[in-house]
């Protein structure tokens, strides 16, 4: 939620030949075609907008990232693939994906990732015992509705240290996270045919003297479809694995 709100792009038509560049703030890349500015801003759209108009602009469109994942396991690795939407373009080499091995990244922090995600394969009636198991709080909220069919509301408070003591996960990384957030909040709406089929959670932590929000909703359907999920192809990829080790590593050392 912080890269949608923060990151965006931003397109401008002037009535006449436009400036070379922008001086809001968070103005990161600017590409001129013609009487159209593309602005690419990590500050929101607002400076930037503000300042379209006040020379001139005709017309002004923030247009905000678009995310979209593929996670696998590849090779015994647990992988995920990012394609950024609008910021596509401040990927190296001309890519569309970036590539994290979440595996790689946990081993280089002391964390077995593959140990944290073995026996995830969750059945989803088992999501609230599951929860409570692993020290959870459950409160029922009351009936409710999802996409228009029938739902029981659960708030869960679930107790990380005893989530991850539960699943006998040690590491440095999860023990400094779970000191910062001893409680993750989530609710749980759960459908008549015992599925689930809404998440939300929202948390916040202070990472390098900022505070950090995220925040996750997911809507679970189509039960028992088969699917195929494949990676992209590896020349539209930059494995991005090494950058963000170096990144843990030097925030985590602070």
């Amino acid at each position: 939620d912080d890269l949608r709100e923060t990151y965006c792009r931003v397109q401008i038509v002037f009535p006449n030949d436009p400036p070379a560049t922008l001086r809001a703030n968070g103005v990161e890349r600017v590409q001129r075609n013609g009487r159209v500015l593309s602005v690419w801003s990590s500050a929101g759209g607002d400076d930037v907008e503000a300042e379209a108009r006040a020379l001139g602009a005709t017309s002004v469109d923030v247009i905000p990232v678009t995310l979209k994942e593929i996670f696998l396991e590849e090779n015994g690795d647990y992988v995920i693939y990012l394609n950024l939407g609008a910021l596509s373009s401040q990927i190296p080499g001309g890519k569309q994906w970036l590539k994290l091995d979440f595996s790689k990244l946990g081993k280089s922090q002391g964390l077995d990732f593959n140990q944290l995600l073995s026996g995830s394969q969750l059945q989803p009636t088992d999501l609230l015992s599951m929860l409570k198991t692993e020290g959870a709080t459950v409160r029922k909220v009351g009936p409710a509705k999802v996409d228009g069919a029938a739902a029981t509301h659960y708030h869960v408070t679930v107790d990380l240290a005893k989530a991850l003591e539960a699943r006998g996960v040690t590491s440095p990384m999860l023990a400094g996270v779970a000191a910062q957030l001893p409680t993750v909040p989530e609710d749980v709406w759960i459908g008549k045919d015992g599925l689930v089929h809404r998440i939300k959670l929202s948390f916040g932590l202070e990472q390098q003297g900022r505070q950090v929000r995220m925040a996750m909703a997911m809507d679970l359907y189509d039960y028992g479809a088969h699917i195929t999920i494949a990676a992209p192809p590896s020349s539209d990829v930059f494995d991005a694995t090494q950058l963000a080790q170096q990144g843990l590593g030097n925030a985590f050392n602070q």
